[in-house]
């Protein structure tokens, strides 16, 4: 957990710090700034694999497993996370179901899923339901409400 939270926190320092980021660092609200670009990065980034297909043990671009496509958009923005949802799920901070914000890990049991939260009750996963790959579903959505585990906080906490 504290190997995580460092990670991220060198990420958002090192954007803050770099001239060429875009991100104004004598700004008192830079940390703050950098976090909520980082996630606006990490949103992006899912949201451009949208419609690739679900491929187990997949780590992309041509095809994601749940847990390939989290590890992929995170290491993209310069944050490894390990590969595994169990192992995920030690990771960051946990974050009560009211409390999720965007860039959150979301986990499901039975079987373990993850996928991360984009806001108004909507995250982005990897499914094989169909072969559906990677899609945008409600967090409200009877298969994944009844499933709902926990969350993770990756981004913006101090540890």
């Amino acid at each position: 957990m504290l190997v995580a939270a460092l990670i991220a926190l060198r990420t958002i320092v090192a954007m803050t710090l770099d001239p060429d980021s875009g991100l104004d660092g004598s700004a008192a609200s830079a940390p703050a700034d950098s976090a909520a670009a980082l996630v606006d990065s990490l949103i992006a980034d899912a949201m451009s694999y949208v419609g690739t297909p679900y491929v187990y043990g997949g780590t992309g671009p041509d095809g994601f497993d749940c847990s390939g496509l989290i590890c992929r958009v995170f290491s993209e923005n310069g944050i490894e996370l390990p590969r595994t949802v169990t192992a995920m799920e030690s990771m960051g901070v946990a974050v009560d179901r009211d409390a999720l914000l965007p860039g959150d890990l979301v986990i499901f049991e039975s079987p373990k899923h993850v996928g991360m939260y984009l806001g108004d009750g909507l995250f982005i996963h990897s499914s094989s339901y169909q072969d559906r790959g990677v899609v945008v579903t409600e967090l409200a959505q009877a298969n994944y409400a009844r499933r709902y585990s926990s969350a993770r906080r990756m981004i913006g906490f101090v540890p």
